[in-house]
């Protein structure tokens, strides 16, 4: 796997079907940075704002990943939301 900063992923252009092979990449990219994300929260009891940032981004990337590719049933993910909605109320 090669990291891919959610931040600065164009999600149109990098699933456009000349680039299929970097979909596995940014969708653990993503994964990788949310888990981190609550992880720290769990552990450490704190949410560096750069760490939170990369997180809502990643959020946002897979939600977008998956209306494009018609995950589901299309629409936004409710489980995504409900990871937005709770990093967003998190502050210190």
């Amino acid at each position: 796997m090669t990291f891919v900063e959610p931040v600065s992923i164009d999600i149109e252009d990098a699933l456009k079907p000349e680039n299929k092979e970097l979909e596995p990449d940014i969708y653990q990219s993503c994964h990788v940075v949310i888990a981190a994300a609550f992880g720290q929260m769990k552990i450490t009891g704190s949410l560096d704002a750069s760490l939170k940032a990369s997180a809502m981004a990643a959020i946002a990337c897979l939600d977008r990943m998956g209306v494009h590719l018609g995950w589901g049933d299309g629409k936004p993910s409710a489980i995504l939301d409900q990871l937005r909605t709770d990093l967003a109320a998190y502050a210190q």
